[in-house]
């Protein structure tokens, strides 16, 4: 499990040609952690739960299971301007739905994903550029620092500079 901050933000775009032609160029201070601009396409499958007792939709939480294999919470905004959250991560070598399940929790919505990434380093952090393509939803770009609480503010300058 971890305990970190996601500081993100998230576009709908018609499609992603024109934002990968001069991302490169608004990344020129980054390192790439790899040679390759973006990384292999992957598919995810992500289960999104409703609590039993609390209706996460009005809290402005978020609990779901990614591939299978892990569980993922997100809790509520700690930022009203910019989209930060608390973010915990377990992993699973069964799927977790059976957990879940048997504590009450109850599917919500299913999102089906094909996702390319590409990671830059800076220093002391890293920027994580998603191009996404969801089924029946679109294609997306997601900008995302994960930092620790106290570099939050740090990370939101970041993801406003390059977005």
């Amino acid at each position: 499990m971890k305990n970190t901050i996601e500081v993100e933000q998230k576009f709908r775009v018609e499609t992603h040609e024109p934002h990968i032609q001069v991302l490169p160029q608004h990344m020129s201070q980054y390192v790439p952690v790899s040679s390759k601009l973006f990384g292999v396409q992957t598919l995810e499958v992500d289960i999104y739960y409703q609590h039993p007792s609390k209706d996460y939709t009005q809290t402005d939480e978020w609990l779901r299971i990614r591939n299978w294999r892990e569980i993922i919470y997100k809790g509520p905004k700690l930022e009203a301007n910019a989209k930060v959250r608390p973010e915990f991560t377990w992993a699973f070598t069964e799927s977790p739905e059976l957990l879940l399940e048997t504590l009450g929790f109850t599917k919500l919505i299913e999102v089906h994903k094909a996702r390319t990434t590409g990671k830059w380093n800076c220093s002391n952090y890293t920027v994580t550029v998603a191009l996404d393509k969801l089924k029946d939803l679109g294609n997306f770009i997601e900008i995302e620092i994960v930092t620790q609480k106290e570099n939050m503010q740090f990370a939101i300058e970041r993801i406003e500079e390059i977005a």
